[in-house]
């Protein structure tokens, strides 16, 4: 499965690997078919007795660009094998023939759920979120085929509903996906769940991860469509046929697309997997993409606070002394990002933590991996420019709001020195308790270190400032 290869990628190691995923019913097929040329499966005549024939209706989605459009295309015999001929991570296929008109000369796929872990899994919802993949991302081929001049194109999905009748009095898959089968040499040239086709088709390849960069940026961050695979040209020719495509959304537009898009829909996590395997490319250049640019119309997997001082934000934002530490972070999977300075000039005296979003998926853990290192590189930087007094349990009791504020303002007008509140855990009243206060010293050549009225001494360390 996807996400399977996405563990194996960043674990080579791993020789076994088994998602964390409930109990799940056990395989109702045990045989499989591997015929050498698929025309012998879906010949009719060689083995009448195992295919089933049943009625059923025939229903199409499609994406208007707002919302999903459902629409009967009428009740048809539909013929299939029993057995099936291959599976996925989550599906089985079975040959299939709808023997209406349009597609009584076409071989066809028929998709079940390969095992179903709840009995909503078998409703017409679960097959539905199949066909609603495809057909928003049949909206995004077409816009990127006209973007970049190639042909991109998502083959038409359906959802047969089985009409109830002698045929099909004991099945218990009512609902499936019917599509037309495939060509060619099937490929698979990005998962739900990271993994990034690297070895085959070299331009093709990079053009499918550019199409899934493009379709976040394109919907401004809502929805992006993964799990790209099936056929292309081999001729160097942009031609492609793709086929059972993965969307995953954001949970707040969820309610305006109709529900998310299934299990395999791992939402942010899966978009955050997309983007700490990609690396953008000449087709990505081209359409003006880019990873950072779009990681700011994300939200935040981790949130975290550093001490808000011009000093240590300068040694650890681009070209300061702390920077490359903050980039080899970043290489655990994880995009850091300190907030813009807030326009208001004493902002800092009432919030003390300048805010610290961490873009990346705490699927494989990166967001909290990457949280955990730079606080323990800032609690190293903190002694080397800062100087704390520690606020006794006393002076605790009173609320520092009513003379904090002037205190501060005193304090750098007559020293120069920046004072921080610390804060402690919050109260069960949601009070966070002062425990002590940061004095940030600016460095002064030529001025020597004197001591401090109640506290300890400056020491070089703190940044070779005078604390007063």
């Amino acid at each position: 499965s996807g996400e399977a290869a996405a563990h194996l990628h960043a674990n080579p190691q791993a020789s076994r690997w088994r998602p964390q995923l409930p109990p799940r019913k056990m395989e109702k097929i045990c045989s499989w078919e591997s015929p050498s040329d698929l025309r012998e499966v879906y010949n009719f005549n060689v083995r009448p007795d195992a295919w089933c024939t049943v009625r059923a209706e025939r229903f199409k989605y499609t994406f208007n660009g707002w919302e999903f459009e459902k629409k009967s295309e009428g009740i048809r015999t539909v013929n299939f094998k029993k057995t099936a001929f291959m599976a996925g991570g989550m599906r089985r296929c079975h040959a299939m023939i709808d023997q209406s008109t349009k597609f009584s000369s076409r071989s066809m796929v028929r998709k079940v759920w390969r095992h179903w872990r709840a009995a909503d899994e078998r409703t017409e919802s679960s097959a539905a979120v199949f066909a609603r993949s495809t057909g928003l991302s049949q909206k995004f081929s077409k816009r990127f085929s006209e973007l970049m001049g190639c042909q991109m194109k998502f083959l038409d999905v359906a959802v047969y509903e089985v009409q109830r009748d002698e045929s099909s009095a004991e099945m218990e898959e009512l609902f499936f996906t019917g599509e037309e089968l495939i060509d060619g040499i099937f490929t698979k040239f990005n998962s739900n769940a990271g993994f990034v086709n690297q070895a085959e088709y070299g331009r093709q390849s990079e053009v499918a991860q550019a199409f899934t960069h493009w379709t976040f940026r394109y919907s401004q961050g809502n929805v992006m469509v993964s799990d790209v695979q099936g056929v292309c040209s081999s001729d160097g020719r942009l031609q492609f046929v793709f086929s059972d495509p993965q969307v995953h959304s954001r949970e707040d537009s969820r309610d305006e697309l109709g529900g998310d898009f299934g299990s395999g829909d791992l939402g942010c996590d899966g978009m955050y997997e997309f983007f700490r395997t990609h690396t953008c490319g000449p087709t990505c250049k081209k359409l003006d993409l880019s990873v950072r640019q779009c990681m700011k119309l994300m939200d935040p997997a981790e949130t975290w606070g550093i001490p808000r001082i011009p000093s240590l934000l300068k040694s650890l934002r681009p070209g300061g002394a702390h920077h490359q530490k903050v980039r080899s972070i970043e290489k655990n999977g994880c995009l850091i990002r300190f907030c813009d300075e807030e326009k208001e000039n004493d902002r800092r005296t009432f919030c003390p933590q300048f805010p610290v979003r961490f873009f990346g998926s705490n699927f494989t853990g990166g967001a909290s991996r990457a949280r955990e290192e730079l606080e323990r590189l800032v609690r190293s930087l903190l002694p080397r420019i800062a100087h704390i007094v520690v606020i006794t349990e006393e002076a605790r009791r009173g609320r520092p709001e009513s003379w904090w504020q002037s205190m501060s303002l005193y304090l750098k007008a007559e020293t120069g020195a920046d004072p921080v509140l610390q804060l402690g855990a919050p109260t069960p009243e949601g009070v966070e308790p002062v425990t002590g206060v940061w004095f940030f010293v600016p460095e002064r050549e030529g001025e020597q270190e004197s001591g401090t009225t109640g506290a300890p001494s400056s020491s070089s360390s703190w940044g070779g400032g005078k604390a007063h």
